[in-house]
């Protein structure tokens, strides 16, 4: 069995006082021995000669009684009894050796002898003792030298600084410089918080650690007065001594640095999502979105279990059959959401299989990620719903490509009915009307085919308006532009509104077109050719004259088309650009200038209305330059 510490204190203890009380019974002895046997001698001489034995055999019996109610460490009290009876031994040994010789050899004992051996062997004790108590003192100096010396260079650090002894009886408080004093309270509390944190299974344990030397570190929370901060904590030994030890606790206050380094993951988890954002603005179709999303979620989340439902439909899961939490997902994914936990929709619920964050995705449906415990912090939730809306933009973008896709079908159908059908029919209604104008001399009927030719030009004029319309304005602009030979162009337009209008008289200003390239599609042409037409029609001269002119410039050219007509009023000029505006006295659709704005609006130009030198309208038309 065993001893506590207590009890072997008190063994030590009961050691020393039974060795002082055995010594005792020399003195009381003699004292008896003089006081009974003859030659008597009196009681005060006996008890004077036996004063200083009495004293020490009596200071020995108090000395074990101290010593075992003192709260030493057993080993010390311990320590102290042997040496005790060491030395007691050591003395009787050699006080044997001299009487021995002098009584059973010489046959004469010799007190003076004695008393000086006595002194000789005192006297060597004494100087074993002075010197131990001298290499102590030196070791102390050394040690509150080193102390100090460590103190002062912690004074003037940031850091917290405690010094402190720990034994098996408890810790001590040694010092703590101002910075310490200033943040925390108890030194020996901090230090526990330490121990725990590292994971330490016991103080004793933790002690013989710091008993070899070795100095180590720990990151740790610490109530810095009421606020919560992260520090971390290194423990530096300066000196063991058996289960004791003194050491630095230096607590370097590292939560700003946290904070920033939290901050810097949180940046680049959201630099990532742009990433992703970027990637999903370029995902053909619905699955490559679906794939992006759940390779991007283990960027955000470390996730064990996945699923993602979309429209009613479970579209991707990972070591899942289904929803992670039904109910969540029912909530997430309905109108009334009460548990929702945050501004994007997210809600964190905890399930048998661990937390669960769900978050919706713009009422198509959720995206469920079961997480490690503690992993689903702010700033990943936060996370997790950017990634969800960039998939809910990404299928909003899908549907719409889809439904302009099916729009452009049917604009394609329309426009092939247009082009082939209605369009063949009428020219061959405007063939048959010239045969019959060719074979026939009656007024009355050439008066009806021309009735019906004209309408026929007017109905194939509106077919082809309606044809770049579809083009141009239906469709969103949407096509791709090429470098064009400019004064190919304006030669096609001019050619053309000649054979239309063969009263009228069209110019180049300067003879010939600059041999320019613009940035536009086949559509150019009926740009040009709607204004030709279009400074025709609404001229009321005599003799309508159109003038064109194409300046290059260094990125834009600037294309005039001015006519002799009445012109357009200032207050009218951006009316007739609008759709289905007519000018006074028009009998067109409103279309033919709207439809030119849209086609410059589309190459990335412009078009504007003024007045020209021959004092009717003059609309410049400026186009991008194509870089030679």
């Amino acid at each position: 069995m065993t001893l506590s510490e207590r009890g072997r204190r008190a063994v030590a203890g009961g050691a020393v006082s039974l060795l002082g009380a055995l010594l005792l019974l020399v003195p009381l002895f003699d004292m008896w021995q003089d006081v009974a046997v003859p030659p008597h001698k009196s009681l005060l001489s006996t008890t004077v000669e036996n004063a200083v034995p009495l004293g020490l055999a009596l200071v020995l019996v108090v000395t074990g009684v101290w010593l075992a109610t003192r709260p030493w460490p057993a080993r010390d009290a311990l320590a102290v009894t042997k040496w005790t009876y060491a030395v007691s031994l050591g003395f009787g040994v050699v006080f044997a050796w001299v009487i021995g010789i002098q009584g059973f050899v010489q046959g004469d004992l010799k007190p003076l002898v004695i008393a000086m051996d006595a002194v000789l062997i005192g006297g060597l004790v004494a100087v074993a003792v002075g010197f131990y108590d001298v290499r102590r003192r030196r070791q102390r100096r050394e040690t509150e030298h080193a102390r100090a010396r460590t103190s002062a260079l912690f004074d003037n650090t940031d850091d917290d600084v405690a010094t402190l002894r720990l034994a098996s009886d408890g810790v001590e408080t040694l010092a703590t410089n101002a910075a310490f004093d200033a943040n925390f309270d108890r030194a020996p509390a901090v230090l526990s918080r330490v121990i725990d944190a590292a994971d330490t299974d016991s103080r004793a344990a933790f002690v013989r650690a710091v008993a070899d030397g070795d100095p180590f570190e720990v990151e740790v929370e610490l109530d810095d007065r009421g606020e919560r901060r992260e520090f971390i904590a290194q423990i530096v030994p300066y000196e063991a001594d058996g289960d004791a030890a003194e050491l630095f606790l230096v607590l370097t206050d590292v939560t700003e640095q946290k904070e920033l380094a939290r901050e810097r993951v949180a940046r680049s988890r959201i630099e990532h999502l742009h990433t992703v954002a970027s990637e999903m603005a370029n995902a053909p179709d619905a699955d490559a979105a679906y794939d992006l999303t759940m390779s991007a979620a283990e960027r955000v989340v470390p996730y064990d279990r996945a699923c993602l439902s979309v429209d009613g439909e479970t579209v991707r899961t990972r070591n899942a059959d289904g929803p992670l939490d039904a109910a969540a997902a029912d909530e997430a994914g309905g109108e009334s959401r009460p548990l929702v936990e945050t501004d994007g929709g997210a809600m964190v619920t905890d399930t048998d299989a661990g937390p669960v964050v769900t978050v919706p995705v713009g009422g198509r449906g959720v995206l469920q990620l079961g997480a490690r415990p503690g992993a689903l912090d702010e700033s990943r939730t936060d996370a997790v719903e950017l990634l969800a809306t960039h998939l809910r933009e990404t299928l909003r973008r899908l549907d719409r490509e889809e439904t302009i896709r099916h729009e452009r079908e049917q604009m394609e159908f329309l426009n092939r009915v247009l082009r082939h059908d209605l369009l063949n029919g009428m020219n061959v209604v405007r063939m048959q009307g010239q045969l019959l104008e060719s074979e026939t001399d009656d007024e009355a009927v050439l008066e009806r085919v021309d009735t019906v030719i004209d309408r026929v030009d007017s109905m194939t004029e509106l077919i082809n308006t309606m044809r770049s319309f579809m083009k141009t304005v239906l469709e969103g602009g949407e096509h791709e532009l090429e470098p064009v030979a400019l004064d190919d162009a304006l030669t096609a337009a001019i050619e053309s509104a000649r054979d239309g209008h063969p009263g009228a008289t069209f110019e180049v200003e300067g003879g010939v077109f600059p041999p320019v390239k613009v940035l536009a599609d086949d559509l150019v042409s009926e740009l040009f050719h709607n204004l030709l037409t279009n400074a025709v029609t609404h001229n009321d001269a005599a003799e309508p004259v159109v003038r064109v002119s194409a300046e290059p410039g260094p990125d834009a050219v600037e294309v005039v088309v001015a006519d002799n007509g009445p012109g357009i009023p200032e207050g009218m000029r951006s009316r007739v650009l609008e759709k289905g505006e007519q000018g006074e006295a028009s009998d067109g659709t409103g279309l033919g200038l709207y439809l030119c704005r849209e086609i410059v609006d589309s190459y990335g130009g412009s078009l504007d209305i003024g007045e020209s030198g021959m004092g009717g309208a003059a609309f410049t038309v400026r186009l991008p330059r194509q870089e030679d």
